[in-house]
């Protein structure tokens, strides 16, 4: 599960993002990676990530909607952060 492939579709979004049966790996700000796998459904937007070393995790869900796609990008760029801040915590 861990053998992935650059995610060149996610780069504007996550950048960095790799893609393996089901899971994406990430690179986090304060170095090393964390593997996650998200979801969206109408209305609501969950992320998840947890480190490589299995130490730290975090799940983020996010309600509400959009069609305006500058605001969906603005969206995943700010959970994005917040999931490296939980996941980075201080380093």
């Amino acid at each position: 599960m861990r053998r992935t492939v650059p995610a060149t579709a996610f780069q504007q979004v996550w950048p960095g993002a790799r893609y393996g049966l089901g899971i994406m790996s990430r690179p986090l700000t304060c170095g090393g990676l964390y593997w996650n796998h998200g979801g969206d459904d109408y209305g609501y937007t969950a992320r998840t990530g947890v480190t490589a070393d299995g130490r730290r995790s975090v799940t983020l869900f996010v309600g509400g909607r959009t069609t305006d796609g500058e605001r969906m990008l603005a969206r995943e760029k700010a959970a994005a952060e917040l999931v490296d801040r939980a996941l980075c915590g201080g380093r």
